[in-house]
């Protein structure tokens, strides 16, 4: 009789669930889809372009790069229309004097929108700031900002 009763039990709760192993994953699932790409931008970012974008909070002022780790940084993209990027590093006393010897990391030009700097590799001095300037074109529109690379010998401790 016991058994009776346990095997009525199970199939009394199999049957009550009316979600199928699919349903719960889809429903799972459906947190983490993709919206619209129009309404996933969000209204309070501002992109460059857009009205009231201010083009001196693309970098942070300074940036402290060790000689054994890597600089990433990216570039703000537009929210419409194509975009170019132009990266410098140069000297901050001498701006002429472009450094083309730092040597990016693979898929890394000077004008793609991350700049990816493996410090081991590169010919940068140690105890020198160096200046970065980024220049972001959107539709015809400039727009520049400059930071200070530290550039620091590495101390273990």
């Amino acid at each position: 009789m016991k058994y009776f009763i346990v095997a009525f039990c199970v199939l009394l709760l199999l049957s009550s669930c009316n979600n199928s192993l699919d349903d719960m994953m889809d429903d799972y699932n459906s947190a983490f889809e993709k919206e619209d790409d129009n309404e996933v931008y969000d209204a309070d970012v501002l992109y460059p372009g857009d009205p009231g974008f201010d083009e001196t909070k693309m970098l942070y002022e300074k940036y402290f790069f060790s000689d054994n780790e890597e600089l990433n940084l990216t570039a703000p993209s537009a929210r419409y229309s194509a975009t170019s990027y132009s990266w410098k590093l140069t000297l901050p006393d001498d701006e002429t004097w472009e450094c083309n010897s730092a040597k990016l990391a693979a898929g890394t030009t000077y004008s793609s929108r991350r700049f990816v700097m493996y410090a081991p590799l590169c010919e940068l001095k140690s105890g020198k700031t160096y200046k970065l300037t980024l220049t972001v074109t959107v539709a015809g529109k400039t727009y520049t900002d400059s930071c200070a690379i530290v550039f620091y010998n590495h101390i273990e401790p």
